[in-house]
């Protein structure tokens, strides 16, 4: 599989970064590097590996500061929602950019502080809260706790919280699959509208301050859903008076597939501007505006990387219908939004030689599991899909695009005892730089307790 990658780096020239001939004659617009870079990064890790390009990365935060460019710097905080991709070094670059964090779990702002990310630059939003001892060292270093659920005010007011934000669902739900929807009454995140009046008494009971509102709807929500609950939510402003900011979430849409739109961040920070400032003109309140988007910042800017070890041709006489299926070293292990969501990801062959014709086929993974297939329909894992490629060799490399987000931070690693992929970052003058290592056998069982129980029974 792979080679031994310790502390090598190596430089290629990118002159040509958005010239992939194979991609366009696919139609696939999601171009983060040529076939040299993507030999490059297998030769120097092996496959499966992630490759994530920082050039990429960055142009995507520019976008999604149209925020900032229309509300003004001193009015908007852009947060990177960690969940989707978790990596230290990837962090360290958005801390380096200027983002805050928007992290889902106590585990999570452990790993922000460990990437040197400012306690109070990181918003805790989650189901279940820390240990009270661990809450409260991180509520006393300057983190921000997020309420999600009435019990939760007690628990912040034990750990010492004072001025806290709640996460409020204000009925209104949108996500690109039921599963990422994280708004409504199907939705169990958030405290629900009608229950204000007692977050209202049970926070001056204890004490606390409710001095932001947050409010996130789902994942690739839809754009005039998110437009509502913005309204939605200045309505409800004025029965917190101390609310400084609201916390629009993230969700916005980043295009994997060609049929699909990516949001207008533009379009979405002008419609925002203009509720804000009749809310003020109405209330005399100036309120500052937070986002949270994951997807939208890293999703263009990965890949992963995979070879080809199977290439398979079946005849159904009966139907005369051709099956081909391509079988190849990434999967569920590496991107399990496939099986999970029926999520659509773009697949390149790279080929060592021009000149071969194209084909359709499936296209797997290698784990044993029917499941694992990394062309389905939309939103459908169920149903089985052909991708339109060039014909594939053994040894062939392949690519699935727009990996940056959801995948490695969510991949089932242990399944089959694959281990972790490792990861490479393209530096905008060309060098590879391996961020992470891939993952060892030993690293795999390294939890486990040396133990043989007796059998109780006779055999």
């Amino acid at each position: 599989m792979g080679k031994d990658s310790n502390d090598k780096k190596i430089s290629i020239q990118t002159q040509n970064l958005y010239e992939l001939s194979v991609l366009l004659e696919l139609g696939v617009t999601t171009m983060i590097a040529t076939p040299k870079i993507i030999r490059a990064v297998a030769d120097l890790v092996g496959t499966p590996a992630y490759l994530y390009n920082q050039k990429v990365i960055e142009e995507d935060v520019y976008d999604a500061r149209a925020f900032e460019r229309v509300f003004g710097e001193e009015r908007f905080t852009l947060r990177y929602a960690m969940k989707a991709n978790s990596l230290e070094a990837l962090l360290r670059l958005f801390n380096n950019l200027g983002l805050h964090i928007d992290s889902s779990d106590g585990n999570e702002v452990w790993r922000a502080e460990r990437a040197d990310i400012e306690l109070s630059h990181v918003l805790l939003t989650c189901q279940i809260l820390p240990p009270q001892e661990e809450l409260a060292d991180y509520i006393t270093r300057g983190m921000n706790p997020n309420a999600g659920h009435l019990d939760h005010l007690e628990q912040i007011a034990a750990a010492g919280g004072k001025d806290i934000t709640v996460r409020i669902n204000f009925g209104e739900g949108s996500g690109g699959t039921p599963k990422t929807t994280t708004g409504g009454y199907g939705s169990s995140f958030g405290m629900w509208h009608t229950e204000i009046p007692e977050i209202l008494e049970r926070s001056r009971a204890l004490g606390l301050r409710v001095v932001r509102l947050h409010s996130h709807i789902g994942s690739g929500s839809d754009p005039q859903v998110w437009k509502r609950n913005v309204r939605i939510m200045l309505e409800h402003a004025d029965a917190f008076p101390d609310v400084h900011t609201l916390n629009l979430g993230g969700g916005f849409k980043r295009s994997r597939w060609h049929d699909e739109k990516t949001m207008d961040m533009e379009e979405c920070a002008r419609d925002a501007y203009e509720v804000f400032e009749a809310y003020q003109e109405r209330s005399g309140r100036r309120l500052r505006i937070e986002i949270e988007p994951g997807t939208y910042l890293i999703a263009r800017g990965g890949i992963l990387i995979g070879r080809v070890h199977h290439f398979r041709h079946k005849h159904d006489p009966d139907n005369g219908i051709d099956y081909n299926h391509t079988i190849t070293d990434i999967g569920m292990t590496e991107n399990a939004r496939v099986c999970m969501y029926g999520a659509r990801h773009h697949l390149t062959l790279v080929p060592e030689d021009d000149g071969r014709e194209m084909t359709s086929t499936f296209v797997v993974g290698p784990a044993c599991e029917s499941g694992d297939a990394l062309t389905v329909r939309k939103n459908d894992p169920n149903r089985l899909r052909r991708e339109r490629m060039r014909t594939p060799t053994r040894g062939d490399l392949i690519v699935q695009h727009d990996t940056g987000a959801y995948c490695d931070s969510m991949a089932p690693h242990d399944y089959n005892s694959h281990g972790e992929a490792p990861a490479v970052l393209l530096k905008p003058d060309g060098e590879l730089v391996v961020i992470t290592y891939r993952g060892t056998r030993e690293q795999l069982v390294q939890h486990e307790v040396k133990y043989s129980p007796t059998p109780s029974l006779a055999l």
